[in-house]
């Protein structure tokens, strides 16, 4: 394939802000999304 190229599916990040109807997370989790088509 040509590059640049984005490898995986997996990333990693810290939440920053939220939604007023988020229960699950909060400011300065570490979270982990998995995108899975």
């Amino acid at each position: 394939g040509a590059f640049p190229v984005i490898l995986g599916h997996e990333a990693t990040g810290i939440v920053e802000s939220i939604g007023a109807g988020v229960t699950r997370v909060k400011v300065g989790d570490v979270v982990i999304p998995c995108y899975t088509p």
